[in-house]
């Protein structure tokens, strides 16, 4: 929120369930669950956020894994155009051989016309190996035995 907003909260969640009983030989049935929930608060100048996520695919015959997520935010306006923001994520995969992973970022954004356009700095660091990639945020899968990846990111979104 910029400075001199109005306070504001949201509460956000999402359930999705989906199920697949197959009869095929060798293809196991799966029973999929995803449930998410978020917290933004706004104060006129600075924000927070958290979301929590859980993912649970349970396959039969086979296993029954959970992960678990979590992303804490918050963002402060240094001018009326500018705010520096940091980022903590975390997630517990059980699915993969490496259990952990946290990343820390820190990063500014400028803002112009309001949110019609925006550009955004960032530096990440990866304290554990980043065990899957999703090209998109950057990181890239680390080798066994590798850690302490960064990423720096620049991009700029403009709304029309």
């Amino acid at each position: 929120s910029f400075k001199g907003e109005e306070q504001s909260m949201m509460l956000g969640g999402a359930v999705h369930y989906q199920t697949a009983d197959t009869a095929a030989t060798g293809v196991a049935d799966l029973d999929l669950l995803l449930l998410t929930m978020d917290f933004t608060a706004q104060f006129g100048g600075a924000n927070l956020f958290a979301a929590l996520i859980y993912a649970n695919s349970d396959q039969s015959p086979g296993t029954d894994p959970g992960a678990w997520g979590i992303v804490l935010q918050g963002g402060w306006f240094f001018s009326n155009t500018w705010e520096a923001f940091l980022r903590y994520e975390w997630s517990d995969t059980d699915t993969l051989a490496t259990s952990d992973i946290r990343i820390a970022t820190i990063g500014v954004n400028k803002y112009m016309h309001q949110q019609n356009a925006k550009w955004s700095t960032d530096f990440g660091l990866a304290f554990d190996p980043v065990p899957y990639t999703v090209p998109i945020t950057g990181w890239r899968l680390d080798s066994p035995g590798e850690d302490h990846q960064f990423v720096v990111r620049s991009q700029l979104q403009i709304l029309f």
